[in-house]
């Protein structure tokens, strides 16, 4: 960012003037300046961009984290979603980047602005526009010479629309969506390599907009980049209200996107498409970027005079970044909720763990590899329709002190996570995983690990172990077998599910202040209660991250085997304790299949031919042993190995007269 090519711009004021306000810069300094900014848009945005401002004629371009790592995608052509608290220049500073990308990035190509309503697209275009005119004269291009007229030619220039006569570049104003059809058609059949969506998560049927104008989007794109030209989409917004529907679509479509990092400034091209490749086939291509006001090195004053006049709910969603879920449904009480949400903390970036290089974990409080926390595993298919989720307890503090979260990793990748998480981590851990479809194949492709000891299970196995010796057939003993993995993992459903809310109530009522982390926070507060009773995410919802804690909750309180792992539960509610967990009555038949039976008892035969085999080898051969111990003894034989073999050592082998006949007798025999 602090990027410079020609050195001798440094000494250059693009802004100097004369006395009577004219630019004084010679040519050869305003060549200089604009061969600078034609290849070094951070030189733009450090010396040349200028935001209006209230009562005075401008300001120069505040970098904080938040637009920088929007700018750097920006100029990377990768698509961004910056949420940051109000007024602090999200808006006016995508608008900044673009007045370059308009006068410099690209060319012949056309900009969409778009936003909750049609006059607030207007005013983002006025904004846009007296940017551009704060700029020195030398470089506003509004108009063009034409050599073959003889005369200046000047850009469109109305409340809608706006063109550079010199790139030919032009600006187009989205209309409001009024309905989903109408939405449908916003951008699309348009080559639009550059889209500003502001106020996303409050602009109508923005899910719909965005999904039918890809593909013209895409191949704008395409051609953008091949031209060596600027392209990408822009997306702007503070937290919507996610009892509307424009904050549900707005969060449908950001549970999609990929989270930013840092790292990314450090990493090339092909590092950055493999984290995209990592976040699975249905990532949007879409960044997330999200700073609090502490990350941006705002203080506790700054928050206390602009939270003063403002609606507590507004605040929390406008300056502290939570989308809360307002519904009547809920079953916790509202100022329960609110202050869950206050406490929760902001993850410690500078103990973030990259599991697998690029699985992020978010930690909160530094973790002891000596210590055994309890990982609570909520599974999913890795298709969209639900999340993986990995809650890690504390069992001193019995607080949440990690979490991770995704929606791509397939079920292999997911068990590679689980087992380098385990090796490489936090080896004395405890995992607690979900038993779903997905998860009994995890439990039981983990069984067969390295970390098969880290798994889970209730002291309850251990007596049906002793019970499955008991039966003699071979198809009892595989559906024995196959039952045993019941006590492994954590079950989630009726009497289990119920226990697990049972504990979440205590804690909401009880314990207020561990809820530290975001992901848990936020599954609270979009839980409500069906009319059926069951408490379950809303509509367009997850509750994965809130379950794997539950997970972990519900074996610290009614696991019966816990000191097997090292871990020794405090003094807790006698309400909350257990002598195990709780199972299914029946298990699935089709855990064993007629077919894995029959290959079981033949393998069964071959083992039972094997055994007599050898019984009668070991028979030969101690008959053998037996004759050459009697001939030696009788003196027919000399030097066996028996002839200096202590005498006490041999009496297994001592005989009747009867027996060294028959001996005898084969001897005769061989003779």
């Amino acid at each position: 960012m602090l990027e410079i090519k020609d050195p001798m711009v440094i000494t250059i004021d693009p802004y100097a003037c004369d006395k009577e306000g004219h630019p004084s810069l010679t040519q050869d300094q305003v060549a200089r300046v604009m061969n600078e900014i034609a290849v070094n848009p951070w030189y733009y945005l450090r010396e040349i961009s200028m935001i209006p401002e209230e009562g005075g004629t401008g300001t120069r371009y505040i970098a904080n984290r938040g637009n920088i790592a929007q700018a750097w995608c920006i100029l990377h052509n990768l698509d961004s979603w910056l949420c940051l608290p109000r007024r602090q220049g999200k808006t006016q500073s995508a608008l900044a980047i673009q007045t370059w990308m308009y006068n410099f990035g690209t060319s012949n190509s056309s900009f969409l602005f778009m936003n909750k309503q049609g006059d607030a697209t207007k005013i983002n275009l006025k904004r846009f526009k007296d940017q551009i005119d704060l700029l020195p004269e030398y470089l506003k291009f509004k108009t063009l010479y034409n050599e073959d007229t003889g005369k200046y030619e000047k850009g469109k220039d109305s409340t809608t629309q706006l063109s550079n006569p010199i790139t030919n570049n032009t600006i187009l104003l989205a209309p409001k969506a009024s309905s989903a059809e109408n939405a449908m058609n916003i951008g699309r059949g348009y080559a639009l390599p550059i889209i500003h969506s502001d106020e996303t998560e409050f602009t109508p049927y923005i899910d719909v907009i965005v999904s039918n104008g890809y593909p013209a989007y895409f191949k704008s794109h395409e051609i953008a980049l091949s031209n060596g030209a600027s392209s990408c989409r822009i997306f702007g917004s503070t937290p919507g209200d996610l009892d509307t529907d424009c904050g549900r679509r707005a969060e449908a479509m950001r549970d999609r996107t990929c989270r930013w990092t840092e790292q990314m400034y450090d990493w090339n091209d092909e590092q950055i498409q493999q984290y995209f490749d990592s976040q699975g086939k249905d990532f949007n291509h879409i960044i997330y970027i999200e700073y609090s006001y502490q990350q941006l090195g705002l203080s506790d004053e700054w928050l206390l005079r602009m939270s003063a006049g403002m609606d507590p709910m507004d605040v929390r969603r406008d300056l502290l970044l939570q989308r809360l879920h307002g519904s009547s449904l809920s079953p916790y009480p509202r100022e329960d909720i609110e202050y869950i949400v206050q406490v929760a903390q902001m993850p410690n970036e500078k103990l973030t763990m990259w599991v697998n290089e690029y699985y992020r974990f978010d930690v909160y409080k530094p973790l002891d590899r000596r210590k055994p926390y309890l990982i609570g595993v909520d599974c999913s298919t890795g298709t969209l329709n639900d999340n993986n989720a990995i809650t890690i307890l504390d069992p001193v503090t019995v607080e949440p002190v990690a979490e991770f979260l995704c929606s791509y990793i397939g079920e292999t990748k997911f068990e590679r996570l689980l087992m380098s998480l385990i090796q490489d981590y936090l080896p004395r851990s405890v995992l607690c995983i979900e038993r779903n479809s997905v998860g009994d194949g995890i439990i039981d492709h983990l069984l067969h690990s390295p970390i098969a000891a880290s798994l889970y299970y209730d002291k309850n196995k251990d007596l049906a172990a002793e019970a499955m010796r008991e039966n003699q057939t071979v198809e009892s003993l595989l559906k024995k077998e196959a039952s045993m993995k019941r006590y492994y993992g954590v079950y989630t459903e009726r009497s289990s599910r119920d226990t697990m809310f049972k504990i979440l109530a205590r804690h909401i009522n009880e314990y207020k202040e561990k809820f530290v982390t975001q992901n848990i926070t936020s599954d609270i507060s979009k839980l409500i209660r069906k009319p059926t009773g069951k408490i379950e995410a809303g509509e367009g919802f997850h509750d994965d991250s809130v379950m794997s804690y539950l997970i972990c909750l519900y074996v610290y309180y009614n696991g019966n085997n816990l000191e097997t792992f090292g871990i020794t539960r405090g003094a807790t509610d006698d309400e909350l304790k257990n002598q195990g967990l709780k199972q299914p009555e029946e298990i699935d038949p089709t855990l064993v299949s007629q077919q894995l039976i029959n290959a079981a008892i033949k393998d069964k035969e071959k083992e039972a031919q094997m055994n007599q085999y050898y019984d009668m080898y070991r028979a030969s051969l101690e008959k053998s042993q037996r004759d050459s111990y009697i001939l030696q003894k009788k003196g027919l034989v000399s030097g066996t190995i028996f002839e200096n073999t202590p005498d006490a050592g041999l009496d297994i082998y001592d005989s009747n007269d009867e027996v060294f006949s028959t001996v005898f007798s084969a001897f005769n025999n061989l003779n």
